[in-house]
């Protein structure tokens, strides 16, 4: 069974210009991770052609992860949740 492990755990902030373009900071550490949770949607759609299922399309609706890490301090919370400190 395969296992996803939360050794290394980095995030990087992402910033997007008027166009669409996405620019990544430099990864950063948050602080050790405990553990992950992972919830995902997927969307399903049924295509039928001559009384029958001609195809079946799953693709990803949304998804959710809960992390749960050791003290991440207020400058790292501040990124991750968009809040300034003042």
């Amino acid at each position: 069974m395969a296992a996803i492990g939360l050794d290394m755990l980095y995030f990087s902030k992402i910033t997007e210009d008027e166009d669409g373009n996405e620019t990544y900071a430099a990864p950063e550490k948050p602080a050790k991770a405990i553990s992950a949770e992972l919830s995902v949607e997927l969307v399903e759609a049924i295509l039928y052609a001559d009384d029958g299922i001609a195809e079946i399309v799953k693709e990803f609706g949304n998804g959710t992860l809960s992390l749960a890490i050791d003290d991440i301090g207020s400058a790292v919370a501040s990124v991750l949740t968009g809040v300034t400190i003042g």
